[in-house]
Formats: C-alpha cells, sequence, structure tokens
C-alpha cells in the first residue's frame, strides 16, 4: 500500500499522535463542514509535519516573490489535525488579524504566511487562502485543495511539480484494494478502504464491502472508522442512492451501545 510521499521523514518536527477520525468528526460538526477526502489521506498516513516541497506557486504578486519574477509563496508544514491544534491555531490565530469565519489553519511558510481551508462559500469544498502577517493581508492561493497541491514546487535546484496523477497512481485498484480488505490485519483493511474513500471508484461496491465488514466485525476501531466512512458517502455524496440514512442509523445500533457510534447515528438522524 503505497501513497505519494510528500513528507520529510528526517524531520519530526510538528507530528501530531496518529489523526482521530472522532476529533474530525467534531471539527467537521462544529463547522458544518466537510474536509476534503485528499486532505484527510495524507494527514492519516502521517498527521502534519515537515513537507518535502517548500514553494506554492502563485499568478500573483505578493510580499514574498521579487517584482518581475515568477511569483511564488513559500510553504515548509502541512499542519496536523486535531481538536486541540485547531483551538490552539484556527481559534487563536485567524481572529487575532481579523479573519473569521468557517476557516480551518492547514500550514505555514516562514512563519509569515499561514494557509487555511476557507468553507465559506462552500461546506464541503474548500478554497485555500493564506493570511499574511507581514501586510495582514487575505488572499485565495487555490480553489481547491487539490490544486493546492498541484502548485507545490521543490524551489532548488530544479523544479519540481507534485505530480497528481502520480499520486493517483500510487493507489491500488479496486480489485487489489477488494483483497486487501479481507486482510485479519486492521491497519491493512483501513489503509485498504481510506484509499477507496479516496479515488471514488464504484461507490455501491464500496458502499455494499462497508456495510458488511461494519456487520461482521467485532474490532472496535475498524467499527468505529467505517462508520465514519460510510456515514460520510451517505451523508454528502451520491451513495444516498444505494442506502438511506435511516438504514445506516440502523446498521449501526445494530451494533449495541457504543458513544462513538452515537455521533453518528445522531448526524444522520439530524440531516431529515
Amino acid at each position: 500500500m503505497n501513497i505519494m510521499n510528500i513528507w520529510d521523514k528526517e524531520d519530526d518536527y510538528g507530528i501530531l499522535a496518529p489523526l482521530s477520525e472522532n476529533e474530525v468528526h467534531q471539527i467537521e460538526t462544529e463547522l458544518q463542514v466537510t474536509f476534503p477526502e485528499i486532505f484527510l489521506t495524507l494527514l492519516r498516513d502521517q498527521n502534519g509535519g515537515t513537507i518535502l516541497y517548500n514553494t506554492v506557486s502563485v499568478d500573483f504578486e505578493n510580499t514574498w516573490s521579487e517584482p518581475g519574477d515568477a511569483s511564488y509563496l513559500p510553504i515548509r508544514y502541512l499542519e496536523g489535525l486535531s481538536y486541540e491544534s485547531f483551538v490552539k491555531s484556527t481559534k487563536h490565530i485567524l481572529p487575532e488579524w481579523d479573519v473569521v469565519g468557517k476557516h480551518v489553519i492547514i500550514g505555514d511558510g516562514e512563519g509569515i504566511y499561514f494557509y487555511y481551508l476557507n468553507f465559506d462559500h462552500d461546506d464541503k469544498n474548500p478554497s485555500i487562502w493564506y493570511l499574511d502577517i507581514s501586510d495582514a493581508s487575505t488572499r485565495e492561493v487555490a480553489p481547491t485543495f487539490q490544486d493546492f497541491l498541484s502548485r507545490w514546487l521543490i524551489q532548488e535546484p530544479d523544479l519540481e511539480p507534485l505530480d497528481l496523477d502520480a499520486f493517483y497512481a500510487s493507489y491500488p485498484s479496486v480489485e487489489e484494494i477488494n483483497q486487501y480488505i479481507q486482510s485479519e490485519d486492521t491497519d491493512t483493511v483501513l489503509d485498504a478502504f481510506a484509499s477507496w474513500m479516496t479515488i471514488g471508484l464504484e461507490q455501491e461496491q464500496l458502499v455494499h464491502e462497508l456495510m458488511k465488514h461494519i456487520d461482521k466485525t467485532k474490532d472496535s476501531d475498524i467499527l468505529d472508522s467505517l462508520s465514519q466512512y460510510l456515514t460520510h458517502l451517505v451523508l454528502n455524496t451520491s451513495a444516498s442512492f444505494y442506502i438511506s440514512k435511516e438504514q445506516v442509523a440502523r446498521l449501526l445500533e445494530s451494533k449495541g451501545v457504543n458513544t462513538n457510534l452515537n455521533i453518528y447515528i445522531s448526524c444522520l438522524r439530524s440531516e431529515d
């Protein structure tokens, strides 16, 4: 199971504890938003830290680039995600600069630029903006997180853009995923379903396999993660064509009393 390596594995600065799906859901519920799946996929691989790329290519003048040169911005870190980091970072830094709204800080460059997801105009497809503390300005950097990734470069010695085609090519096929999800290893199963969520193919089959695994599993980690995946699909994609919110809620209820699952059940029923 490979994923495009964006992380500088020789630098452990800023790496948080493994991504908690419960805390992701807590932040999403508080803001009433949905994080981009590709963003969560990267953080499931490593929850924040130093990246191999150091530049974001842009098409506008800014306080970092020299006039007349190719415009770019610095980036060095992709911030990990936890509820604590959300409170310490987003809730404190942005309001100090009069930046308010449905925002989540996701990275910074040279301590001057803070990059954040901006959900103000779309709760499910945020644009990427920056706060430049050198002049207290804000501006859109990219219309989507995927486009933001495509702008990452290594400035020296050569400009090497992040190859998104290679990123997706690094994922297993649906046929391979179906083999992985039969594994007895918890991490292998969860990684396989996370990959399937990201590539977005064969959604009806994905829903079917999620339901089957939720129904049969007794592993609390798998149960919680797959319940989160299925809830996300039904609430935010066309998966509701294949299964209703109430069917999912009843399936989760059938697993017995579980505080974590009650969060998803509540979300499924509060949408009605």
